[in-house]
């Protein structure tokens, strides 16, 4: 199984200017992507898949249920926002078969020591009709994120840094999202933060069948 993390991101440290304005990239990218999907019917059901202080779930919280998990989460805000706590590989093998309309899996797989396992996690938990939302480090992106780890001495940084199992480009995630199950003509892959960071949103689409 590997190493498991004892400790969720933001949790030890206060995080760097860098990271804060890559969470509001982030986090503006995904309002754009998702809210518009958001049913005029019904609240879809989300989970957001790691992060101590849930940014993300907050900023989505107006649209959706949400459910967030970690290691540890702050329990002092946002009690409208479901927390499960326990490192992901523990817990997603309890989580409902297709109870979620949207998965967010933010910054995280880098740090899992079985990465495709997780993201086979994710499909499964993925509703029929559900969106998958997966945001990773690039190669191009390694150099910065370790120039401010290593290079500037943050701590935060450099906890999250030496967590890091692995960086992606387009070639080395899409066979691993195709291997989960999501078809090719639902990937979308994107690079974002000026090519630093790798976006993918997936359908979970089976209504040709």
């Amino acid at each position: 199984m590997g190493k498991i993390r004892k400790a969720s991101y933001g949790e030890r440290n206060k995080v760097t200017v860098f990271d804060r304005f890559g969470v509001y990239l982030s986090s503006r990218r995904m309002k754009k992507e998702l809210v518009q999907k958001v049913s005029h019917k019904k609240r879809l059901r989300l989970i957001d898949l790691g992060g101590y202080h849930m940014k993300h779930s907050i900023e989505l919280l107006p649209y959706f249920d949400v459910t967030a998990v970690d290691v540890s989460l702050n329990k002092k805000i946002c009690p409208e926002i479901k927390k499960i706590e326990g490192a992901l590989e523990t817990v997603m093998p309890d989580l409902q078969t297709e109870g979620f309309d949207v998965v967010l899996l933010n910054s995280v797989l880098e740090h899992v020591a079985n990465p495709q396992d997780l993201l086979d996690g994710c499909f499964r938990i993925l509703d029929r009709q559900g969106i998958f939302y997966v945001n990773v480090p690039t190669w191009r992106g390694k150099f910065f994120l370790e120039y401010t780890a290593f290079r500037l001495r943050h701590s935060q940084a450099r906890y999250e840094m030496n967590d890091h199992k692995m960086y992606y480009s387009k070639r080395e995630l899409w066979p691993m999202l195709v291997k989960a199950g999501f078809l090719p003509e639902n990937i979308k892959l994107s690079y974002c933060k000026f090519g630093l960071n790798l976006l993918g949103i997936c359908r979970k689409d089976y209504d040709y069948e």
